[in-house]
């Protein structure tokens, strides 16, 4: 009888240290677990807060801006305009003194400018007159306020103003330039968003 009450007490603390172990377990796995889930908490919360200042940062800037975005349409020439960007063309010549002509202007399909289309102006453009002219010339091109590109800039020096080089006897002749360079301007419709 000795000998079965070391047995059952054996058995009850091995029992008892089994039940312990495993309640050990089910708590360090929960604790693991919500550790995780706090964790995880933590990093939305932080993702969240970035995320709403950038969202009020950009709100700011909207609205700071705002004003601005009702004017962005002005740059884009619409079907009606495409005479006055003619005109600002022809009007760089006598506002720097030079001679500015047309060589060549070409349009795509602008009656009506299709929705989502890229659709443009073109034109190719020659000057002659001084350096100062021809940089000033550029210049006021680049800054048309229309959204423009200009490509193929290219600038010759020539001895005269018409281009040529003649010399006069003995007399120096000022230093003359010939500039050309294509210009294009973007079309939109009106009526569209992009």
């Amino acid at each position: 009888m000795k000998n079965r009450g070391h047995v059952l007490f054996l058995v009850f603390a091995i029992f008892t240290v089994l039940l312990v172990l495993s309640v050990y377990a089910y708590m360090y796995r929960l604790v693991d677990i919500s550790e995780k889930e706090v964790a995880a908490a933590k990093i939305e919360a932080g993702l969240s807060a970035q995320s709403k200042s950038r969202d009020e940062e950009l709100t700011k800037v909207y609205e700071a801006s705002r004003d601005k975005w009702s004017r962005l349409p002005e740059f884009f020439l619409t079907s009606e305009g495409v005479v006055g960007f003619i005109e600002a063309l022809e009007a760089l010549g006598p506002a720097v003194g030079g001679k500015v002509t047309i060589s060549a202007i070409g349009a795509d399909d602008i009656d009506p400018v299709k929705p989502n289309k890229e659709t443009y102006v073109r034109a190719h453009l020659a000057s002659v007159g001084s350096w100062q002219d021809m940089i000033k010339i550029l210049a006021l091109a680049e800054n048309l306020p229309f959204m423009i590109s200009i490509n193929n800039v290219r600038l010759d020096q020539s001895d005269s103003a018409d281009g040529l080089s003649v010399k006069d006897e003995g007399k120096k002749t000022a230093d003359h330039w010939s500039m050309s360079f294509d210009i294009q301007a973007r079309l939109i419709n009106p009526g569209t968003k992009k």
